[in-house]
């Protein structure tokens, strides 16, 4: 670049600053020598170190325009102050933004993703080895992933993969699920161990019966685990179907005096022909086995219309 400029002192050969046309130039040259005050000097700049006119200047990729000032040709895919910084899918490699946030721009358009994120701009997250569009992503899509190793699970699936499904809101691998007795195994669906029913596996089951059945322990107790009565008072049994009448258990044949059966605390249901508390009362052709004259009061009224004579006396 030849410019002039006019100098008060003709032995000054050199300088380091002049202002010429309102343009910086910080080094020049005297290369003739004009008559009288005027002299022809060849002036040049430089960006980061290198002369304006270098091959190389601005990377390669650029015109230096004045003093470290570049205008990068961004057909090459660099910007930067020197040129040198890649541009991937126009955000420069400088900008927090680049590659999507999760990776540098090593190239232009070239973006080199960090751990557990994938594609050509690193948008695409990674969740425990599996891209988000797998499809055994998240336990098999039981949930989506929306960021490194972070699955959003849907409500019907917890864990940091949603390997877990939930049984009425308690999670598989929590100890309460399907009430303690049965594994969850898919939302809303127990499996229930044996002993145990309902769909929380809530009802133990005795003898067959289940506990929320009003026929449980023969309707005299409550079932409290597989095969276990808790039996009301007075009643006893495995399954609660024994109790006593007058002293005598209801499974013994002595019981309400031989002629009834025992169905509750005390109570006899006496056979035919057969009456009293214990059933120990009947007749005989027309008189009560408890009556004075029972038997032509010569015997004792044995069974139904069964006398059981004195000495001398017959039917």
């Amino acid at each position: 670049m030849i410019l002039s400029y006019e100098v008060k002192s003709p032995e000054l050969l050199t300088f380091t600053r002049v202002s010429l046309e309102e343009k910086q130039i910080t080094r020049g040259v005297i290369i003739d020598v004009a008559a009288g005050s005027t002299f022809l000097i060849e002036c040049y700049f430089e960006c980061s170190g290198r002369n304006f006119s270098d091959d190389n200047v601005c990377s390669g990729r650029g015109n230096c325009i004045q003093q470290d000032t570049c205008i990068c040709n961004t057909t090459y895919g660099y910007n930067g102050s020197d040129c040198n910084d890649p541009i991937c899918f126009g955000t420069l490699s400088t900008n927090s933004k680049v590659c999507s946030g999760n990776g540098y721009c090593a190239n232009p358009d070239f973006c080199q993703c960090y751990g557990n994120w994938a594609g050509f701009d690193c948008s695409i997250p990674i969740c425990y080895g599996k891209m988000y569009n797998e499809s055994a992503v998240c336990n098999y899509q039981n949930g989506t992933c929306i960021g490194n190793n972070t699955c959003s699970c849907q409500l019907q699936y917890t864990g940091d993969q949603c390997q877990y499904p939930k049984c009425f809101s308690i999670p598989s691998n929590d100890s309460r699920a399907c009430n303690g007795h049965g594994s969850c195994i898919g939302p809303n669906t127990c499996s229930c161990l044996s002993g145990y029913t309902g769909q929380e596996c809530q009802y133990p089951i005795c003898f067959n019966i289940n506990s929320n059945s009003a026929h449980v322990c023969s309707s005299n107790g409550n079932c409290t685990y597989p095969n276990t009565c808790s039996c009301k008072p007075n009643y006893f049994g495995l399954d609660c179907n024994v109790t006593s009448c007058f002293g005598v258990n209801s499974n013994d044949t002595k019981v309400c005096n031989g002629k009834g059966q025992c169905n509750s605390n005390a109570s006899c249901t006496c056979d035919t022909g057969y009456f009293g508390s214990n059933c120990n009362i009947t007749t005989c052709f027309g008189r009560t086995s408890i009556s004075v004259d029972v038997c032509s009061g010569k015997g004792s009224c044995l069974a139904l219309n069964t006398c059981s004579c004195q000495s001398n006396y017959m039917l």
